[in-house]
């Protein structure tokens, strides 16, 4: 197991892991949607799909720290916090 995913098991509640992981999950998600459009795709239903699941990912992107701001903050902090880690293990990687 990860050390960093044992640690979050001792955050509380499987509902509040939840909750501190799906507001970041669901917004990363919508961006890699985004990054769709700039290269148009011949398939079925582009580019409505696209469009339509950004738009209902944006209600839930509103919707989730509405409803619980403490957990989801959590989890936007604990995002951020992996910037520095980035930085760091990619100036150590030759």
């Amino acid at each position: 197991m990860h050390p960093v995913a044992a640690l979050l098991t001792l955050t509380g509640t499987y509902g509040n892991l939840l909750d501190q992981t799906a507001f970041c999950s669901l917004l990363f998600t919508v961006l890699t949607v985004v990054g769709l459009f700039p290269r148009p795709y011949r398939v079925w239903g582009y580019p409505t799909h696209p469009v339509l699941y950004i738009l209902v990912s944006s209600f839930f992107l509103i919707c989730i720290p509405v409803a619980n701001p403490v957990y989801s903050g959590r989890g936007i902090v604990l995002t951020l916090l992996g910037i520095p880690a980035y930085v760091y293990w990619r100036r150590a990687s030759p």
